[in-house]
């Protein structure tokens, strides 16, 4: 293998143990076998971090780090400093990519020289009455255009989606940006709208290469609560803190996206108590009241 591989996957487990197996399974039946698998582990407290070591021992690409639990962005933050690659690709320990994903987005990255490629994805499992559609195809077409272009695109036409699995990223472009990271949950709803707006050339392939588990207590798919809700509010608060330092017509489509974010998650919440509805009304009038909708306030209480 070279000093340098193509590419460098950066998967953080926490507590995975059932279903991180088939989550490296399919990182190595990769048709592209040029890569290195960070494996970082944030503090499992079960039987992840022994398949881990496991696994690094039969594959000399793969590579354990370990560390005290701070969550899934100071995990990936980890693999950003440590990877060696020339692309990276971020992958959840519960969820799979299919074999040609590494190869089509090489392939289209080196091709038309791109900052980094966006894909559509699939959900499996389990049934959730939240399901968000993480299929683009038809809605947008393949082509290569400004991270700017592409994020007004989404964002007119709805498909703008931020799981940062979703994305196949120039290593180097992500270190001269010195995009990385906020430690917080929902922590790609501040990453992936930077990265677009930070991005000169982006390509999209309408292909499900992602396939993400639903699984009841997992961060993605876990119960809706008014932490959730803060986290959404926390996120806006750094976007918009972000758009002051990049250039207006990104800082717009910034503020949309806000907006977006934050009618849905209110949106989400008409299942929360009527005291925790109050309670979200009380952090929305000091600041946020201009980005809601009244429609969406109306169906937070009587949908």
């Amino acid at each position: 293998m070279n000093t340098i591989p193509s590419v460098s996957i950066v998967m953080p487990v926490y507590n995975t143990e059932s279903y991180v197996d088939i989550a490296i399974r399919s990182v190595i039946e990769q048709e592209l076998q040029d890569f290195e698998l960070l494996l970082i582990n944030d503090g499992s407290t079960d039987g992840s971090l022994m398949k881990l070591k496991e696994w690094a021992l039969k594959d000399e690409r793969i590579h354990v780090f370990s560390q005290d639990n701070q969550g899934p962005s100071a995990a990936r933050n980890r693999g950003i400093l440590s990877a060696k690659g020339k692309y990276i690709y971020f992958l959840d320990s519960d969820d799979t990519i299919v074999p040609t994903t590494l190869t089509s987005c090489l392939s289209e990255c080196e091709h038309y020289n791109l900052d980094f490629v966006f894909f559509d994805a699939i959900s499996f499992g389990g049934s959730y009455s939240h399901i968000t559609s993480y299929l683009r195809k038809g809605i947008i077409n393949e082509d290569v255009k400004s991270g700017v272009e592409w994020f007004k695109e989404q964002l007119e036409k709805d498909c703008f989606r931020t799981p940062v699995w979703l994305n196949f990223i120039r290593l180097a472009h992500l270190k001269e940006q010195q995009l990385y990271f906020v430690p917080m949950l929902h922590e790609d709803e501040v990453f992936t709208p930077l990265l677009y707006c930070l991005s000169s050339r982006v390509g999209y392939i309408a292909e499900p290469f992602f396939q993400r588990r639903l699984r009841h207590n997992s961060i993605m798919t876990a119960d809706y609560s008014l932490t959730n809700y803060d986290y959404y509010l926390q996120a806006a608060d750094n976007l918009l803190k972000c758009s002051k330092k990049i250039e207006k017509d990104s800082a717009y489509l910034i503020k949309i996206h806000v907006v977006k974010m934050l009618n849905a998650a209110t949106y989400r919440a008409h299942i929360f108590t009527f005291s925790d509805k109050i309670k979200i009304m009380q952090r929305i009038i000091p600041r946020w009241c201009f980005y809601i909708k009244i429609t969406t306030l109306f169906k937070l209480f009587f949908k």
